[in-house]
């Protein structure tokens, strides 16, 4: 097919705008040659908005009658006796200036206007000696920004760039800005704007935030080749913001920034103003001034990032963020992957009694590479060694870069002479290969937290650290460690043989196979070790492993490795394989490293198994936890019978942070707390998961794939369970994540499928019962039971203060048999009506299946006793033989609003579209709306909402199919704040649903309503099923809306992408768009700044129309980058479609390593 004629400009425009970005326009302007006189602006048009141009002599008037407007001139310059003065309505309006000939500008005269002149000029633009600009804020650009940006109020440049140089004296109204945006940007002159901001940026795009006449924020793009900002002049922000911003994709090609001159924010009535230099390449002070000094307190003053290579500060130059008057000293960051001071003058005093500032030099991170290794391995064989990071720098070997002051073995480090490597950390020491000393009396010292806090020793398993010299010695923050090399010295810590306090490590693996019974540290044998001695030492694994350990004393209490870890105890780096722990019926508190622990666990592991029956605190590290386990894992198999049973820990009133368990946890008839993590936890969880199956007999009681119950002290963050739960007859509080909860869940998640046979009560895919507070959170699995009460997709039932917010369910609810209150997300919420729990933002996708005699039957929810809003269901209700069935609520006694449905509904009786009932003397529902249908009894659909209605209903109705995509058809909702919908294509999602992190069909879809934003795939997306069920968010007629989408104009003019999409190497599998309009696939435009990359599109079907252009499987076009991704599939479109192909239609960027074997077939 023919490359459109508009797409062929635009790639020749393209090539001529990068062959000028190479031309160095700076002395380069002068071969324009200088312009007379009394030279003007030429062939000016207006091209949107009203103005009037008119000449007198050497003087030219712009009369503008629009808030904006846009003007195109063949040429723009201001001779040396010249001038020119626009008159705008207002001090905020804005006129952009776009010269459309080959010249650059040259300003030698006076430029004035009351309002903001953005002038944009690719060629280049240059204030000359003796100019001068009186503007109420200016924008020089040879970055171009589109007329649509401009206008929408997005200002956007973007492109290859030259120079903008300024000799003159450039001044902004108080409160103004000015910002000079190109390849290069130089400043020699004077640029003048009080209390307001300059901004000097270099970049291939630069994004400001600005409102009326304030500038406030500028992000920049790295430019592909040179990006460079240079100030030898004078910049005067009296209490202002100066921004220097230099930003290259290589620090080879560019993002530099030289600064010889004065940079001026201080104030002299009030507190100093805001100056910061970032750039991705050096930067560099040379002689410089940069004073933020205020009367009433100094500003700040950054001077460089962890992101740029380096920063240099000369002994001339001068950083001052001093109060001088009265009040505290500023704030002065100096950062840089290397950092040279060489004697600059640093102040940022306080005045008057005030306090002095800050002044923050990054703390280092030293990596031993391989090469460093190797030297210090050298080194070793004849002398001591020590590599330090502190606040300021580091010394020894290895490789520097701006961190918290960490020292990271990343290559091993061996030697074999009597002498002592030295790791001295500002913050915490990371082993991640071997360290290896044979030498007879070899040493190795570590120091964590020299200067810094929160710093730990951290050996990865895999990588230890082997200390094999009989004379060996190990000091760690001071203490002298008792090495254990043999199974000996470690069976001599049985039992009372350890030091209660003392510091212990393994220089090597122990294997404990065959030894028998270990007796655990601090066992004592009165009262069959109810009471033992509490160990308050240090068990330091050193990266080492611990395999055979089998403990089964008979009779006893507090079994593992270790009886009672104290409160200053800690256990470390340390794993355990092949080991086996056992209590016996009737006795407490068994895991493999603690019966019980409350000090800290951190970084441990554990294979092997742990039983126990009729036991309570049971667990596959420790039994009993009010300490703090973190980052560490359990791979045991949990077996037992009795209370508090779980994967990591039996019980568990203290911290589990960033810790799993995969094993699986099986539980005896009449057992109860049961958790794939967690049996009973009253203390907190975060950042851990479960991925073993969690299984218990009949009469079980707080099931759950992650915890069984979270009491009131409890909490839940950013946790999740994988694994299937399942549960006998007579089983109770049976759910996905938890069995029942009283503490708050947030940012949590189950994946397994929920099952329950014989008669169970309360049962949820994500919990079985809740009275908290859970949100962001979510349930993957199907829920399955045989006959049960208060079943949900997400929660069984919510009691009393239980509150939803932003929950939703995907799988389905199946109940085989009888059943009283089922939901597609909620079973019941609050069936006394006796507390305020509710329903908010939270929605639910799959079918709800009642098979036999059932009551109270939604498809999000079963029963409603208190309130429900703003949330949706999509799934179909199937229940035939039972009473009170709604699409959205089987029985409501309570309040109903801003919500819909979209499913179909079948029942027995008292079968509603929206409702069944609508309890009097409570039940209110107003604002709320079904797209299904509804059956009873086998009979014809019908359409009504409530079919009985004894409460409030207003505002309740069945909309058509397409009604059911406008949004004009949901009166009540507000979808500038709460609601968001592409309209005429799609229902109405939830604005929370939005994230930049992508795992469902709905979020995938939401990506239109930021297209500049970098957004990760963070799972493998279906859309198969949705793109053909009537009672998804899409419309069959048009399927997926390609993100960018602008249904005003058919999407000839989309929003362009222009953040990073990264596919994670993930699949999106099904995407069905069918369009008439232009510009088709996943994104309508790839922009110049945009990126796809890692992506699989598989069996996408596109079907396009006639007069379509610019189709294709990931971008309709393409200006930025697709790299490393994959489609298939039909793209259908007929003859007088152009630009069709499997990977972008029309393409204006780059393609890199993509393949397609989409079918591209002919729909005439």
């Amino acid at each position: 097919m023919m490359l459109s004629k508009k797409y062929a400009h635009a790639r020749q425009l393209s090539l001529r705008g990068l062959l000028l970005a190479g031309t160095i326009l700076a002395p380069g302007l002068a071969s324009a040659g200088t312009p007379a006189s009394n030279a003007l602006p030429t062939g000016g048009t207006v091209v949107s908005g009203q103005a009037a141009i008119s000449q007198s002599g050497s003087a030219l008037t712009v009369n503008q009658s629009t808030d904006k407007a846009i003007l195109n001139w063949t040429g723009f310059d201001i001779g040396s006796q010249a001038s020119v003065t626009f008159v705008q309505p207002t001090a905020s309006s804005l006129a952009l200036n776009r010269v459309t000939g080959s010249d650059p500008s040259q300003i030698l005269g006076s430029l004035k206007a009351n309002g903001n002149v953005v002038l944009v000029n690719p060629n280049g633009i240059v204030f000359g000696a003796g100019s001068t600009v009186d503007v109420g804020g200016l924008i020089a650009s040879t970055l171009d920004i589109k007329d649509s940006d401009f206008l929408a109020g997005r200002l956007v440049f973007q492109g290859s760039g030259g120079t903008v140089e300024n000799e003159g004296a450039l001044t902004a109204a108080d409160g103004g800005a000015v910002a000079l945006l190109g390849g290069h940007v130089v400043n020699n002159g004077v640029i003048t704007a009080k209390l307001g901001t300059v901004a000097l940026a270099a970049g291939s795009q630069v994004t400001l935030d600005f409102s009326g006449r304030g500038l406030l924020g500028v992000a920049v793009t790295p430019a592909a080749v040179q990006a460079q900002v240079d100030n030898g002049g004078a910049i005067v922000t009296p209490g202002g913001t100066v921004l220097l911003t230099a930003k290259a994709a290589s620090t080879l090609a560019g993002g530099v920034i030289n600064d010889s001159g004065v940079i001026e924010a201080a104030s002299l009535t009030s507190t100093g103003g805001t100056v910061v230099l970032d750039a991705s390449g050096p930067i560099t002070l040379a002689g410089a001034t940069i004073d933020a000094s205020g009367a009433t307190g100094g500003g700040k003053i950054q001077v460089g990032s962890a992101s740029n290579s380096s920063t240099s500060l000369d002994a001339a130059t001068v950083l001052n963020a001093s109060a001088t008057v009265s009040g505290d000293g500023g704030k002065i960051e100096t950062s840089g992957a290397t950092l040279t001071l060489a004697g600059a003058k640093v102040t940022a005093a306080g005045a008057n009694g005030g306090k002095a500032g800050d002044w923050l030099l990054d703390p280092y991170d030293l990596t031993v590479d391989a090469s460093a290794a190797s030297s210090i391995s050298t080194a070793l064989s004849g002398a001591n060694v020590t590599l330090q990071t502190t606040a300021t720098g580091t010394s020894g070997f290895g490789t520097a870069t701006s961190g918290s002051g960490d020292i990271v073995v990343n290559s091993a480090i061996s030697w074999s002479a009597n002498t002592t490597l030295t790791l001295d950390a500002y913050h915490g020491v990371t082993v991640n290969a071997p360290i290896t000393a044979s030498g007879a009396s070899a040493g190795l010292v570590v120091k964590t937290n020299d200067g810094g806090s929160g710093g730990l020793l951290t050996v990865a398993f895999g990588s230890p650290v082997t200390l094999s010299g009989s004379s060996a010695a190990l000091t760690v923050n001071g203490a002298a460690y008792t090495l254990i090399h043999t199974v000996a010295q470690l069976e001599a810590l049985e039992g009372s043989g350890a030091t209660a306090s003392g510091h212990y490590a393994l220089a090597g693996d122990i294997d404990l196979t065959g030894t028998g019974s270990f007796t655990p540290i601090g066992y004592v044998s009165t009262s069959n070790n109810a009471s033992p001695t509490v160990f308050t030492g240090v068990f330091e694994g050193l990266g080492h492993t611990i395999t055979g350990l089998t403990v089964n004393t008979a009779s006893a209490s507090n079994l593992g490795l270790i009886s009672d870890i104290g409160t200053a105890g800690t256990v470390q780096n340390v794993e355990f394989i092949n080991s086996a722990v056992t209590l016996s019926s009737g006795y407490t508190n068994a895991g493999v490293i603690a019966g019980q622990n409350n000090g800290t666990i951190y970084n441990t592991g554990a294979f092997g198994s742990v039983t126990g029956s009729t036991a309570t605190n049971i667990g596959g590290l420790v039994g009993y936890n009010t300490g703090l386990v973190s980052t560490s894992f359990a791979n045991d198999s949990v077996s037992a019978g009795g209370t508090n049973i779980g994967g990591l820990a039996g019980y568990s009133s203290g911290t589990v942070d960033n810790s799993y368990a995969t094993g699986n946890v099986t539980a005896a008839d009449g057992s109860s707390y049961i958790g794939g993590l967690v049996g009973y936890s009253s203390g907190t969880i975060s950042n851990s998961h479960a991925e073993g199956a969690v299984s218990a007999s009949t009469n079980a009681a707080y099931v759950g794939g992650l915890v069984g119950y979270t009491a009131t002290t409890g909490a839940i963050t950013v946790s999740h369970a994988d694994g299937a739960v399942t549960t006998g007859d007579g089983s109770s509080r049976i759910g996905g994540l938890v069995g029942g909860d009283s503490g708050a869940i947030t940012t949590s998640y189950s994946t397994g499928d929920v099952t329950t046979t014989g008669q169970t009560n309360y049962v949820g895919g994500l919990a079985g019962s809740s009275n908290a507070t859970i949100s962001d959170s979510f349930a993957r699995g199907d829920v399955i039971a045989d006959n049960a009460n208060y079943v949900g997709g997400a929660v069984g039932a919510i009691v009393n203060k239980g509150a939803l917010t932003y929950v939703y369910a995907m799988g389905s609810v199946t109940v085989t048999g009888d059943a009283t209150a089922v939901g597609g997300l909620v079973g019941s919420i609050n069936a006394l009506q006796t507390s305020a729990a509710s329903i908010t933002s939270s929605y639910s996708l799959g079918n709800v299946t009642v098979g036999g005699t059932g009551s109270e039957v939604g498809g999000l929810v079963g029963f409603n006793g208190t309130t429900i809003t703003t949330s949706y269901t999509t799934g179909n209700v199937v229940a035939d033989n039972s009473e009170y069935v709604g699409g959205l609520v089987g029985y409501n006694w309570g309040q109903l609003s801003a919500s819909y449905e979209t499913g179909s509904v079948a029942g027995y009786g008292i079968v509603g579209v929206v409702a069944g009932r609508n309890m009097s003397g409570g039940g209110v529902i107003a604002n709320v709306y079904g797209a299904g249908s509804a059956s009873i009894d086998g009979g014809a659909p019908f359409y009504g909402a409530i079919y009985q209605s004894y409460g409030t209903a207003t505002n309740v109705s069945v909309l058509s199919y397409n009604d059911s995509f406008n949004q004009a058809s949901y009166t009540g909702f507000d979808f500038t704040n709460t609601w968001y919908s592409i309209d005429g294509y799609t229902r109405p999602f939830l604005r929370v649903e939005y994230t930049t992190n992508i795992a469902n069909s709905h979020q995938l879809q939401l990506m239109t309503m930021d297209p500049t934003r970098d957004y990760t795939l963070a799972r493998p997306i279906d859309l198969t099923d949705e793109m053909s069920n009537p009672s998804s968010m899409w419309k069959l007629s048009t399927g997926f809306v390609s993100i960018g989408y602008n249904t005003a104009d058919g999407n000839a003019s989309p929003t362009a992408f222009t953040g990073t999409f990264e596919g994670g190497g993930n699949t999106i599998t099904g995407l069905k768009i069918i369009s008439t309009g232009s510009n088709i696939g996943l994104f309508s435009e790839v922009g110049g700044a945009g990126t796809v990359e890692d992506l699989t599109l598989s069996n996408v079907s596109i079907t396009a129309g006639a007069s379509s252009s610019n189709v294709g499987a990931i971008a309709g076009v393409n200006y930025g980058t697709i790299s490393n991704s994959t489609t298939s599939g039909t793209i259908t479109a007929p003859s007088g479609a152009e630009n069709v192909d499997g990977i972008a239609g029309a393409n204006f960027g780059t393609l890199t390593n993509n393949a397609s074997s989409v079918s591209i077939i002919d729909g005439d």
